[in-house]
């Protein structure tokens, strides 16, 4: 059950990534950001594929459970795969998304800029 939520969860984040830039990018002063068409394609294909790797990994843990072997290493194993494939997709992402990836790294270069971001994001409720 736990697995299903956290496969949901991310595949749901990973199909929602045009939207989650647009607000990263309101939340650094970017006017009219619009993320590129790469970003949805890359966020809709990791979306099946969590999904898949949960429904392939939960066939493999049932069959070993009525096999009567251990199977707990399974779906921790897809659980960090998959941890992996969304931060990798995450930043592949980010690095179409150009102009949200300069005003990145414009402000964690500036320590003032970066305290600046921070204080605006703790106000937040």
């Amino acid at each position: 059950m736990l697995g299903g939520y956290f496969a949901l969860s991310m595949a749901f984040s990973l199909s929602q990534l045009p939207a989650e830039f647009a607000k990263i990018a309101g939340d650094l002063g970017i006017a009219d950001f619009a993320a590129p068409p790469q970003v949805q394609t890359i966020g809709t294909v990791g979306a099946i594929l969590v999904l898949s790797l949960y429904a392939l990994v939960l066939i493999f843990s049932i069959r070993r459970l009525r096999a009567r072997k251990l199977t707990f290493w399974a779906p921790l194993a897809a659980g960090l795969l998959a941890w992996v494939l969304f931060f990798v997709l995450f930043a592949i992402s980010l690095g179409q998304s150009t102009e949200l990836w300069q005003e990145l790294m414009q402000i964690a270069s500036d320590p003032e800029k970066a305290q600046q971001l921070l204080d605006q994001l703790s106000t937040r409720s």
